[in-house]
């Protein structure tokens, strides 16, 4: 079962701001990734997001 990148970008909405990293992600999805590997490839791709975009704040 593959998990479409649209549905990783609603259950971690960050992702939607940074093309690159869906980007990425529909790559793996196409080379046939596990859905749980896609999904934990999100959540840590969203959650390194959350961090440096708080970091930039200060």
């Amino acid at each position: 079962m593959l998990i479409p990148v649209m549905i990783i970008e609603e259950k971690w909405p960050v992702l939607a701001r940074h093309e690159r990293a869906a980007e990425w992600l529909r790559v793996w999805t196409d080379l046939g990734r596990a859905a749980r590997t896609i999904d934990a490839y999100a959540r840590g791709l969203a959650e390194s997001a959350v961090r440096s975009a708080g970091w930039c704040r200060g």
